[in-house]
């Protein structure tokens, strides 16, 4: 049975997603790739050899097939032991293939305004900021990565006056034929001496953290619980003020460096002509 969605959401956020080779605000004026056909046929699609991919931090980056995904970095990927384990005998043991969905410029992450946020994410960025905004937290800003495919994502990010704590609140949805990933990751993330990072987030699928990461997760949706939590893991180390003014900046610092470290893992790799023309054609 297809997904059900809020009424003007779901058309709007496909029309976003078909439209936009990049998939996410702001919308470039024009597609990025020459050739690539904005109707649903794609009867203008070219040879992968002759499309002209971005390079630099414009990049395109997608999750490597399954199979070749460490066991230990898939485990944290699974929501549940169950999911795991059907995931490696599919994709491990059975050797189906499995085809990435979308590719997203990762390191070319961009800050866009509240006025950008797709319609479909509204409402829930209106009721965390109010929440964030109770608990002390201010300044909002946020972020968005350029896509190719049907995946948009945006995140929040808010701090203390005295900038010892960020505040986290990251949406994301991914559509895939009639399944639907929808995502709301929260979190806290506080500097600390000697270049590393404290989190403490809710329990969401992702990769495991790097050797510079403090990490905690919680099963709960409350951002209180959380910050009460990150408060008391905090007391425990030296850190560093963030500076509000450099608050998107050193945020997006930082997440290229946890992307780096999970592209030599060999958790993502660059997506090829095959793979935008596959996704395209698929989604399109």
């Amino acid at each position: 049975m297809p997904p059900s969605y809020p009424p003007n959401s779901a058309s709007d956020f496909g029309n976003e997603i078909h439209s936009n080779p990049y998939a996410s605000p702001p919308v470039p004026p024009e597609p990025t790739w020459p050739g690539l056909s904005d109707s649903p046929t794609n009867a203008s699609l070219p040879d992968a050899d002759d499309l002209i991919l971005p390079g630099g931090d414009e990049r395109l980056w997608t999750v490597v097939p399954i199979k070749r995904i460490a066991l230990r970095d898939l485990r944290t990927m699974t929501r549940n032991p169950f999911e795991f384990a059907i995931v490696v005998l599919v994709f491990k043991i059975l050797r189906f293939p499995s085809r990435p969905s979308w590719a997203a410029a990762l390191l070319d992450q961009r800050e866009i305004s509240e006025q950008e946020i797709p319609e479909i994410f509204v409402a829930d960025f209106e009721t965390a900021r109010a929440e964030a905004a109770a608990l002390g937290f201010v300044d909002p800003r946020y972020i968005t990565s350029p896509t190719v495919g049907p995946r948009m994502s945006v995140e929040m990010l808010m701090t203390t006056p005295d900038g010892r704590v960020q505040l986290t609140f990251h949406r994301l949805i991914t559509l895939d034929g009639v399944a639907r990933l929808d995502e709301t990751r929260r979190g806290f993330y506080s500097r600390l001496a000697g270049d590393r990072s404290l989190i403490t987030s809710s329990k969401m699928p992702e990769p495991r953290p790097t050797d510079w990461q403090i990490m905690t997760r919680l099963r709960t949706k409350s951002l209180e619980k959380l910050l009460n939590r990150h408060r008391k893991n905090l007391a425990e180390h030296a850190s560093r003020p963030i500076d509000a003014s450099r608050m998107v900046e050193q945020s997006i610092e930082e997440d290229r460096r946890i992307i780096a470290d999970v592209i030599e893992r060999g958790v993502l790799r660059e997506a090829n002509g095959n793979d935008i023309i596959n996704i395209t054609q698929r989604y399109g």
